[in-house]
């Protein structure tokens, strides 16, 4: 195999909450799996001949005096940009020496791969679990072997993947699950091929499912989704252009409707499979009273996520808007003042949050666009009923 220069391995993660790790490491360059959707094929990450699969010239070599070197120990991530699990690890075993090295040094790992291979090192695993975290995220993004050759042509179906998922889960320690992203928009994104990854993995013992449920795609990436979309699934390119144009964060049109359905069904399929809940009967009752407000809820959330996505999703409105701190007198009671500040610009050089309060209440020349006043109004059934239903428990504990 061919092996290419590398001066660093170990990456920081500025924002842990993503996928839970401290850092994260490559030892191989490129990928076979052949997957179309792939965001790894994306220009901004200058990997020349993706398919094409080289390791790092002294990887262990330099991970070892990495780890070393570090005083800050935590969990590191494998997959983010290669599968540590391509075909050619069963000879190589970079991942396994990895593993060794991490075990060695005390830090945790969270790997994600869409292959088997990792059941070869679930002894290894299991004994890094001892000490520290040790997850094992296998990517199924198809409930059927069928779709998931269409979609991943040259990595293990499906079915091999769950079945790779039954049996770390009878390891003690790991805890593996399925990462059920993307979800690709107008293929992938039903309730029959979610209810099936759902269903599949529970019987399996996954512990965790963390879905996205939409496609990123940038630069050369969408060109490449796009060819293999015009050879697999002719005339769904046009429809992805008319829906989604350049953007980047391409969210199903069903998210909200899908992330409710994953809601309900893992809330039921997973507190059953690890006894989370006391008894049958008690699951019934809160399939009856909990499950309408925690769907509406999360259906509401996943609405909002999908809206605000991609070049949108900056944060400016929420930092542009400050307050008072200090309750004011007025000819109506006490109030707190809201009001725009500071000098981000946005756009046609105005504040963002003073976009967002024209948008919504209009001005001369141009009317609402009222999306505050829309969200509330959509939510507040449902919140209103929710707030009951615990209202109505809090006075039965206390016998009203």
């Amino acid at each position: 195999m061919e092996e290419v220069e590398a001066r660093q391995l170990m990456q920081s993660c500025t924002d842990e909450g993503w996928f839970g790790h401290s850092w994260n490491i490559n030892l191989y360059r490129g990928c076979c799996h052949g997957c179309i959707y792939c965001d790894s094929r994306s220009s901004c990450y200058q990997v020349h001949e993706f398919d094409r699969v080289r390791c790092k010239k002294d990887a262990l070599k330099l991970l070892e005096s990495e780890l070393r070197s570090h005083t800050r120990k935590g969990v590191v991530g494998m997959g983010a940009m290669s599968d540590p699990y391509n075909p050619f690890e069963k000879d190589k075993r970079l991942t396994r020496g990895a593993l060794e090295l991490l075990l060695r040094h005390g830090y945790g790992v969270s790997i994600a791969t869409k292959s088997d291979l990792i059941v070869l090192d679930a002894e290894l695993l299991s004994e890094i679990a001892r000490f520290h975290p040790a997850l094992a995220k296998i990517t199924v993004t198809a409930a059927e072997d069928k779709l998931s050759r269409l979609v991943e042509p040259h990595a293990p179906p499906s079915s091999v993947r769950f079945h790779a998922i039954e049996q770390l889960s009878k390891r003690g320690g790991i805890f593996p699950g399925v990462l059920l992203m993307p979800v690709l928009p107008f293929i992938e994104d039903n309730e029959r091929n979610l209810r099936g990854i759902v269903a599949r993995a529970a019987d399996c013992g996954a512990r965790f499912i963390y879905p996205q449920i939409g496609v990123t795609l940038r630069a050369n990436q969408r060109q490449w989704y796009y060819e293999r979309l015009d050879e697999r699934l002719p005339g769904l390119r046009e429809k992805y252009e008319e829906t989604y144009g350049e953007r980047y964060d391409c969210a199903s049109p069903r998210a909200a409707e899908l992330y409710a359905v994953l809601d309900r069904l893992g809330f039921r399929r997973f507190i059953e499979k690890w006894g989370l809940a006391p008894a049958p009967e008690a699951v019934q009752e809160t399939e009856s009273r909990a499950m309408p407000e925690l769907s509406a809820l999360t259906a509401q959330e996943a609405e909002a996520r999908a809206m605000l996505s991609g070049k949108y999703s900056t944060g400016e409105t929420a930092q542009s808007i400050s307050y008072d701190k200090k309750l004011k007198k007025t000819s109506d009671g006490r109030a707190i003042y809201v009001y725009p500040k500071g000098t981000r610009r946005h756009g046609n050089k105005r504040r963002a949050a003073e976009v967002a309060f024209v948008d919504e209440f209009g001005k001369q020349g141009q009317p609402a666009r009222p999306f505050i006043q829309t969200a509330n109004e959509k939510a507040a059934d449902p919140a209103t009923d929710a707030a009951a239903r615990v209202y109505d428990g809090f006075l039965k504990s206390k016998n009203f």
